[in-house]
């Protein structure tokens, strides 16, 4: 069933457990995030970024989810992820989303600049006003969280983390209901070991805000720090790269073994298959979410 993701965090924080995020980007992908979810009775939340439902259509996209999650009785978000098109969350809205993401603060991927904070404040302010009316979460980030290039941290320092005291006055002045802050989370496959972040820092963002936070960069983390992350209160756990690389990984080794018409089929099949596989670890080993609901 779709909920807002208010409803799962509320659970998540009074039974302490973490919330996984699945990036989903086409009809395999869905599927596979929405039968993990069902198979191990844990919350969750699909989740697609603006590129990828731009290609396919907002309403191509929420109806495909959308019908996949209605037909089950297991809670789950459809969430946009990590966007700073106004005109495009609300067209999210409008086609069914229960979870939106204004990313004022980060712009990780270079498609999107970094807002002044004043006007961070602003422009997310006005979403709240207009998601709460309708009954959608909604999420903001503040402080810069880096991506990875070629497996290397790309040089963002200390000085970028989220500000305690601009943190509190953000969720005060906005009226977000999760924050995604800095605390030395890193986008994309890190493929050396993944710095320890800032636990101190993130304890307190959460004690202060008065809100869950939600950690994003995941893929490259060890399961010991997603468990950390969690036991101090991000509840919510962004995982895209990760689950990219397992599909693309399996999806070229099924197409070498075959030919013919079926073969991109059953590749896809297979490699949505390991894609589940993965989720559904993560939900019994390091969010603790299965069998929650």
């Amino acid at each position: 069933m779709l909920v807002n993701f208010n409803y799962l965090l509320k659970d998540a924080e009074k039974r302490n457990y973490g919330v996984g995020i699945i990036e989903a980007w086409d009809n395999y992908t869905i599927q596979a995030a929405v039968e993990a979810a069902v198979e191990e009775k844990s919350p969750a939340a699909v989740m697609a970024w603006q590129y990828f439902i731009e290609k396919i259509g907002i309403e191509t996209y929420a109806n495909i989810a959308l019908s996949y999650i209605k037909s089950t009785d297991v809670p789950i978000a459809l969430c946009l992820d990590e966007c700073q098109d106004f005109g495009f969350i609300i067209k999210c809205i409008k086609a069914g989303f229960s979870f939106v993401m204004h990313d004022g603060g980060a712009g990780e991927y270079g498609d999107s600049e970094k807002l002044d904070y004043n006007e961070n404040i602003k422009r997310t302010k006005e979403i709240v006003k207009i998601a709460h009316a309708v009954d959608v979460t909604v999420e903001a980030s503040l402080g810069e969280v880096p991506l990875a290039k070629e497996g290397k941290k790309n040089g963002m320092e200390r000085g970028s983390y989220t500000d305690l005291d601009q943190a509190s006055d953000f969720v005060k002045k906005t009226g977000i209901d999760i924050l995604a802050p800095s605390i030395g989370n890193i986008h994309g496959l890190y493929k050396e070991k993944w710095p320890e972040p800032d636990w101190d820092l993130a304890k307190k963002l959460v004690e202060k805000t008065g809100v869950p936070c939600a950690l994003h960069g995941s893929s490259g983390a060890s399961d010991e720090q997603l468990r950390k992350a969690i036991s101090v209160g991000f509840r919510k756990i962004n995982i895209a790269t990760r689950y990219n690389e397992i599909y693309r990984k399996t999806l070229f080794e099924e197409i070498s073994k075959c030919e013919g018409y079926a073969c991109p089929f059953n590749s896809c099949v297979a490699a949505a298959e390991e894609f589940k596989k993965e989720a559904i670890r993560l939900m019994r080993k390091v969010y603790k979410s299965s069998g929650k609901c």
